[in-house]
């Protein structure tokens, strides 16, 4: 299933995907391995068409007001298609393939009024971040050197990089069917309720963020999210800088619409 370039608001499709292989340190990790070249490039453009068909999807989710069954369906069957060409088994990676459906379906959820900060920030986060957690598990998988270290040792990186997106999509959000919790909760909780509980977050994340030995890797993943963190705390002051607390943020038009039904 294919999508035409204004579907994808913004940034087109392959953009996308490069953006979304340079989050998960694709090149970074691949650098670490002393696999044949041509092994890692295959790797590579087979993880390229996994990550279009979770952009695909995304699109889709964005874009309609009803999901059908059957076209969630074929996304499903696609990914595990892909995932399966990777020559990976897909129940191996049953957990992360759920993971990123359990999120389609938190973001459907909108069409019946259940708003994104009606989660703790954790567990929405968590979700959110599933695509990522699903293409780095698979490079974990396929190289050798990785072994013995864990795709776990990424999650507050994840966690942190989901937020940074919400920050800096707020306004593409506005017309789409995104569950881009941030703008959700300035709606309904307020401006300086949303932005304090945010920073509470960061800092709880930060103080997880301890290095785990003193492996090259760990000490990196630990550097880039403590940079993370930064990222998003001089997002949530610039807002504040940007915007009064006497401004009243609306609910994108795109719901106010549907709430009117």
């Amino acid at each position: 299933m294919s999508i035409d370039a204004d579907s994808l608001l913004f940034m087109n499709l392959d953009q996308k995907i490069n953006q979304l292989l340079e989050e998960s340190k694709i090149d970074y990790l691949l650098s670490l391995d002393t696999s044949d070249r041509l092994i890692k490039k295959s790797l590579k453009i087979r993880l390229k068409r996994l990550v279009q068909i979770l952009f695909e999807l995304d699109a889709y989710t964005e874009s309609k007001e009803i999901l059908e069954d059957d076209a969630l369906h074929v996304f499903q069957k696609n990914i595990r298609k892909a995932i399966k060409g990777l020559y990976i088994k897909p129940l191996l990676l049953d957990r992360y393939v759920s993971n990123v459906i359990k999120y389609m379906k938190l973001e459907g959820q909108l069409r019946e009024h259940i708003h994104p900060d009606s989660f703790e920030l954790n567990y929405f986060y968590y979700y959110k971040s599933s695509r990522i957690k699903l293409i780095r598990a698979i490079i974990y998988h396929k190289l050798d050197v990785l072994k013995g270290s864990g795709a776990s040792d990424w999650a507050n990186l994840d966690l942190l990089r989901s937020i940074t997106d919400d920050l800096e999509d707020i306004q593409e959000d506005k017309s789409q069917y995104n569950a881009n919790r941030f703008l959700f909760s300035l709606a309904n909780q307020g401006q300086q309720e949303t932005i304090d509980s945010y920073k509470r977050f960061i800092q709880f994340r930060l103080e997880k963020n301890t290095i785990q030995g003193n492996e090259l890797i760990k000490r990196d993943i630990t550097k880039w999210t403590e940079e993370e963190a930064r990222r998003i705390i001089e997002l949530l002051d610039n807002y504040q800088k940007m915007n009064p607390l006497s401004q009243q943020t609306e609910l994108p038009v795109i719901y106010q619409r549907q709430s009117s039904f």
